[in-house]
């Protein structure tokens, strides 16, 4: 199988670092709202990674239809999956593929639920970081993309790695996918809350909240039978000092915009309640998020 065209759903910063890079050897659309498709035919799109480079996707605002081989990288704000598959729901065909690139749990249960049989759905996670420095130019720290196995995930990963995103198939895909939500867990809330880029959150004096919120995790995580490292703790201690961009969540928070916190430590708080695991910390922190988002987003 191969792909003859790619539609990425959702040019935030994220989407819009995917779908630039893919548009240098592909043939790429992107879809959003008419500002930002405006902003990306106009400006194209910039890249900085070691360099500076410019690419020039074409953007819409919406499709008429969806050809046949056509891969679709799902890379909305979680909160807005329905809203976006909705979009193109009638026009899947059953050999399109859909990439759900995501941050939170559960993401492609949704999205398989509202396509049905009309097209395959994979999970990916994103270990990239990036942010938005002026208009459509984006300041991206490159790690690994990685899939779950499926018969299709070899030739996705052949493209994204052709394209210059480090792409790896995991067979352990479901501690990854955890791995990286408790990470989410401790940084954004955190960066979020403080205003800091995310190694600034890593000092001393935040060390028992951090782990707090990590045991807290490991908890829920062992009670719906996944196995992780009980030293995970040490390690987000260890890999956040690396990490010197701001999290998704701060720039959420800082541009007015509704967060992710529902799909994260709101996952957490809503699977220790089924199994009757307290969470505390993890709860202190969906609540304060929430009451930091735009106010018509508060039950």
């Amino acid at each position: 199988m191969k792909f003859d065209n790619i539609i990425v759903l959702g040019a935030g910063i994220i989407g819009s670092c995917y779908g630039a890079l893919l548009s240098a050897t592909n043939k790429v659309v992107m879809i959003d709202n008419k500002e930002i498709v405006d902003k990306i035919n106009k400006r194209g799109i910039s890249i900085i990674t070691n360099d500076r480079k410019k690419f020039n996707p074409v953007a819409q605002t919406n499709l008429d239809k969806i050809l046949p081989n056509t891969l679709i990288l799902l890379t909305t704000k979680a909160h807005q999956i329905e809203s976006a598959i909705n979009t193109i729901g009638n026009l899947l065909e059953k050999n399109n593929v859909i990439l759900v690139l995501q941050n939170g749990l559960g993401n492609e249960k949704i999205v398989k639920k509202l396509v049905g049989e009309r097209a395959e759905v994979i999970r990916g996670i994103v270990n990239s970081g990036a942010w938005e420095i002026e208009p459509e130019s984006f300041n991206l720290i490159m790690h690994d993309t990685v899939l779950e196995p499926s018969n299709t995930s070899s030739v996705i990963s052949l493209i994204l790695n052709e394209s210059g995103l480090p792409t790896r198939i995991s067979q352990n895909f479901i501690s990854e996918l955890w791995q990286k939500l408790i990470l989410n867990c401790v940084v954004n809330p955190l960066t979020a809350i403080l205003r800091v880029k995310n190694n600034q959150i890593g000092i001393p004096v935040l060390k028992n909240l951090r782990h707090r919120i990590v045991e807290e995790c490991l908890k829920v995580t062992e009670a719906v039978g996944v196995d992780l490292d009980t030293d995970l703790a040490e390690k987000i201690d260890k890999s956040i000092q690396s990490y010197t961009n701001f999290s998704s969540m701060y720039q959420d928070v800082v541009n007015g915009k509704k967060t992710e916190i529902d799909f994260l430590n709101g996952k957490i708080v809503e699977l220790g309640k089924k199994h009757n695991i307290p969470t505390p910390c993890n709860e202190s922190l969906y609540a304060i998020i929430k009451f930091m988002e735009p106010k018509n987003d508060i039950g």
